[in-house]
């Protein structure tokens, strides 16, 4: 009798991941379009549904499924589990406020770029990123600052996996470029985004990084690039957020 493989995904777990997804994509799906959208029959996806409306995970309102508030309360769970959140959290708010920007900590995980908190100042614009997105590190400031303090190993598998894709005309798509911009990241300790993940949109990031200088994470600014210029995108803003990288660095030491 030949033994279980324990490596070997859960199918029906898979599938309900996938439902879950498609939910995630909207605010409510009927059983008839989530059909046409994932490839398996209406009763397989039915009997996933109905599995997730017992457990609480998903609502049903007539003939719509939706995505509870569970999932919101996982989501607060994970993130209150990194004490790197915690420490950033009250950083994040009063350079959003010193700044007038909108402001981000972002670490990663998996190869992505995961936006974990952000405020926003007076000043600032609106934008298509949630709490919880996922984006390229190549193409954001916070991103580049994250990379450019990671062993090189550990940035080639990443390129490896999920490439390098282009977001505009400006985004570094190739190992070279991105690898001699890293070098100036790490000649500066800040990186620049000039209009490579959004266009119109400058941003500035700094590392978070640990005894060992690795990173843990960054926090970025972010504004239209008509206001993001001169001395205060390549001095002002850059020299507000060293300071507060710093003493988030300080307050885990000593935490």
């Amino acid at each position: 009798m030949s033994q279980e493989d324990p490596s070997r995904p859960v199918t029906t777990t898979q599938k309900s991941f996938e439902i879950i997804e498609e939910l995630k994509a909207e605010d409510e799906h009927t059983l008839i379009q989530l059909s046409k959208r994932l490839p398996y029959s209406k009763s397989t996806i039915h009997r996933h549904l109905e599995t997730l409306v017992s457990t609480g995970y998903v609502l049903k309102d007539g003939n719509s499924y939706r995505l509870s508030l569970r999932f919101l309360n996982l989501g607060i769970q994970a993130r209150r589990a990194r004490d790197l959140f915690l420490v950033s959290k009250s950083h994040v708010d009063k350079l959003a406020e010193k700044t007038g920007e909108r402001v981000w900590y972002i670490v990663e995980e998996d190869g992505h770029a995961v936006h974990v908190y952000g405020n926003v100042g007076q000043n600032s614009v609106k934008s298509n990123i949630s709490i919880g997105d996922y984006s390229p590190l190549h193409s954001l400031a916070a991103g580049k600052a994250i990379l450019a303090y990671y062993p090189e190993e550990n940035v080639d598998k990443i390129i490896t996996k999920h490439g390098l894709p282009k977001q505009t005309e400006n985004t570094k798509t190739t190992r070279d470029e991105l690898f001699t911009e890293l070098e100036e990241v790490r000649e500066r300790q800040v990186a620049f985004n000039r209009e490579e993940s959004s266009r119109h949109l400058f941003a500035v990031g700094a590392p978070i990084r640990d005894e060992d200088g690795v990173s843990l994470g960054a926090i970025s600014v972010s504004g239209p690039a008509r206001r993001l210029k001169g001395k205060k995108f390549e001095e002002e803003i850059p020299e507000s957020l060293l300071e507060v990288t710093n003493e988030i660095e300080i307050d885990l030491l000593y935490d």
